[in-house]
């Protein structure tokens, strides 16, 4: 929520703004009086690559004279770079990035030697520095594969990829406890002194970063491989899109392969949790609605409220169709009581079903 209150001064219609850091800090509200951790805040965003560093400037006085010493201002990457570069890279894989980085490195720092920059980087082209001999020797990504039941027992260069986007939509700090464990073969005791846990919180975040991996809408990007399931995910694109032009919704079908926040009404902060539960498209998003009735179940960090909201704004603007099942749920509060009860005796019999299995 402190990131939250940062970003949102860079809002849409403030997409191009730039800020110094006392600036920031202000409008954030933090200070005596408001929120602590600024520079925490500050830094894990960046970080996160939501802001960057754009420069360092002097403030102005009246008369437009600059005075005083430099101070920090930042920017979003989109503000920068457009927003068609930034989104360009998403899918681009760390060790594809890492060699940028490097590349970027030894142009800037022509003297700097490949030692040098690995030192850096903590590995070229985004290498896994070399083990020590007292390291563990772990089975990776087997060993993940295990434990996330799936059939595998290696994978080909396209579940390689694959395996790395679904990486990428877990949150940060998950992500990390998840390399920890099976990358690196950490016990929780060590992962949790690391993080300044205790092993018990350590293992926890372990397994809600492992059932979130578990997720169907997840693990395909692995058992199908990236370009694989990305090809599929084309077609069902493709046929809205085919069925939305014969319904003359010309509009909404050159939208459909646009990330959600492209709709006013829908923050990016949102596009990100459609994003870390599998669906990074607006046509991903109309598919899983047309589908299920309770599709915000699936959606970690959409309630039902929200859902409500977001259902009539994708009606309202002709994604989705006032007759589906979804839509239903949400307008007519005596449907929805009915449909919940109907889904949490479906969930109890199946409960019950695998405890007699077991």
């Amino acid at each position: 929520m402190r990131q939250k209150k940062i970003m949102d001064l860079y809002a849409d219609e403030n997409e191009d703004a730039e800020y110094f850091s006392f600036e920031l800090k202000q409008k954030g509200g933090f200070g005596k009086e408001g929120e602590k951790g600024f520079e925490g805040v500050l830094t894990n965003l960046q970080m996160q690559m939501y802001l960057v560093l754009r420069d360092f400037r002097q403030r102005k006085n009246k008369k437009g004279e600059a005075y005083g010493w430099p101070i920090a201002s930042y920017s979003t990457p989109e503000h920068l770079w457009g927003r068609e570069y930034v989104t360009s890279a998403y899918f681009e894989t760390a060790v594809d990035s890492g060699k940028r980085i490097a590349m970027h490195l030894m142009e800037v720092y022509p003297i700097a030697t490949a030692e040098q920059i690995k030192k850096v980087l903590g590995g070229i082209a985004g290498e896994a520095p070399e083990r020590t001999k007292k390291e563990k020797k772990v089975d990776y990504p087997a060993n993940l594969l295990k434990d996330m039941g799936l059939n595998l027992i290696s994978l080909n260069e396209d579940q390689m990829i694959g395996l790395e986007y679904a990486l990428s939509t877990l949150k940060l700090e998950r992500r990390g406890y998840l390399e920890a464990r099976y990358e690196q073969g950490k016990t929780y005791k060590e992962i949790g002194k690391e993080n300044f846990c205790s092993g018990s919180a350590a293992s926890t975040h372990c397994k809600q970063a492992l059932n979130h991996m578990k997720k169907p809408e997840i693990s395909v990007w692995i058992t199908e491989g990236f370009n694989g399931h990305t090809g599929k995910n084309n077609e069902t694109i493709k046929a809205i899109k085919d069925r939305f032009i014969k319904e003359g919704k010309l509009k909404q079908a050159s939208m459909l392969n646009q990330t959600p926040d492209v709709l006013v009404g829908i923050s990016k902060q949102q596009a990100q949790f459609f994003f870390r539960a599998g669906y990074p498209l607006l046509g991903n998003i109309v598919e899983l609605i047309e589908n299920n009735g309770f599709w915000y179940d699936k959606v970690s960090g959409i309630g039902y409220t929200t859902g409500r909201r977001l259902l009539w704004l994708l009606a309202r603007e002709g994604y989705v169709s006032r007759e589906c099942e979804a839509y239903k749920i949400a307008s007519d509060e005596e449907y929805f009581q009915i449909k919940s009860r109907e889904k949490y005796e479906k969930r109890m019999a199946e409960i019950k079903a695998t405890e007699a299995q077991n």
